[in-house]
């Protein structure tokens, strides 16, 4: 099941904590390809997906499996908690000497009383709950744990019925890994 698969993904990535493998990528590219699978789940369920990307390339030294994942859990999750006719945006922009990737949406958002708990444990807000949108709470301490192994960070504004906005920042250059 996802949840068992999500469970060993989780103790493996504590396992191989040390291993990042960065190599060169044009991230504009890497992202447009990344969104696309999701596009058939989108269409279906009538939510605009939209990439706005950097005039020029943006070259960063990234460990793909590692940013694949965290991308993976934010949009999944985006996704599973925006309703019918929702938006969901992903913004890249450069920034000194990070890249920094934010995804909106216009989700069911995360109730404020709920917003400190998100990283730090096994979570779940209370409306994901009440609406029953299935879940394990397993994803966001994961996707943390990811993004800092990355040399990363990564923040979060919510409004609950309106949405809400990760934002990830990494660093550019290889000298960091």
């Amino acid at each position: 099941s996802d949840l068992a698969t999500k469970l060993i993904e989780f103790q493996k990535e504590e396992l191989y904590a040390s291993d990042t493998h960065v190599a060169s990528v044009e991230m504009n590219e890497y992202i447009r390809a990344f969104i696309e699978p999701f596009k058939g789940y989108t269409e279906k369920k009538n939510l605009q997906l939209t990439f706005e990307g950097t005039s020029t390339p943006l070259n960063a030294w990234i460990d793909r499996n590692k940013i694949d994942s965290i991308l993976h859990n934010l949009l999944s999750n985006a996704l599973k908690y925006t309703p019918e006719n929702g938006q969901i945006c992903l913004t890249l922009e450069q920034n000194n000497d990070n890249w920094c990737l934010s995804i909106s949406d216009t989700g069911i958002g995360i109730p404020t009383a709920d917003q400190k708990k998100m990283f730090k444990q096994l979570f779940r807000g209370k409306n994901a709950v009440n609406q029953q949108i299935v879940g394990t709470g397993i994803g966001m301490i994961y996707t943390y744990r990811l993004v800092k192994r990355h040399f990363g960070q990564i923040s979060m504004t919510s409004k609950e019925n309106e949405g809400t906005t990760f934002l990830l920042r990494f660093p550019l250059d290889n000298k960091k890994y």
